[in-house]
């Protein structure tokens, strides 16, 4: 339905469509500006693997299993997991509805249940629930963790010692650059001059906050 309408507003009245954060295929919209979400997956892949020297088990929690984002960056982590790091195992992929409790619960049940994991990867929301879980485990060492989004509570999550690495997104971008491309679409007739507008995928440890 959101497809049809934007197809609509762009062919029957004439108005330009950007989409960011979260793009939408089979629409006629000038262009997306946001992350690349697979090349940030592999991104989260060569981290992990790096930190665990490519042995173990990784645990995968997303948000929804019907979210296009997500499903991206565990589809790039998965295939250079696979490519790169050839004994690394995934330990499974959980849905946390962005739940911060529900991450918890699956890092919990995770870590009594399944021997040898050596990295957690969150894809998601819900991050805060990485460091309630770790302080009722009470684990002599744990998990590497890899996150993502610049948030305040993320921020405190590196900090703590929670996570090792945050990916962001550069949401400033993301806010900044859609209404500046359709400005000049406006005033200039000037079309972006590309479809695909990706920010930088910016790699965040307590050392560079």
């Amino acid at each position: 339905a959101v497809r049809e309408k934007l197809n609509a507003l762009i062919e029957e009245k004439n108005i330009p469509v950007v989409t960011f954060n979260s793009d939408i295929v089979g629409t006629r919209r000038t262009c997306f500006v946001g992350m690349d979400n697979c090349k940030s997956g592999r991104t989260a892949a060569g981290l992990l693997g790096m930190l665990t020297r490519g042995i173990g088990k990784i645990l995968i929690i997303t948000g929804y299993f019907s979210n296009h984002v997500d499903n991206q960056r565990v589809d790039g982590f998965v295939e250079e997991a696979k490519r790169a790091f050839p004994h690394l195992e995934i330990a499974g992929v959980h849905g946390s509805f962005d739940e911060a409790a529900e991450v918890e619960h699956i890092i919990e049940n995770a870590m009594m249940n399944t021997s040898g994991i050596s990295g957690i990867l969150v894809v998601s929301g819900g991050q805060a629930g990485v460091g309630k879980a770790f302080e009722k485990l009470r684990l002599d060492r744990r998990p590497y963790v890899v996150i993502y989004d610049q948030t305040p509570k993320n921020e405190r999550a590196l900090k703590n010692d929670h996570v090792d690495f945050l990916i962001d997104q550069n949401g400033y971008v993301q806010g900044y650059e859609p209404p500046r491309i359709l400005a000049d679409i406006l005033t200039k007739g000037q079309e972006p001059e590309r479809e695909y507008l990706f920010t930088d995928i910016k790699i965040k440890t307590k050392y560079n906050l």
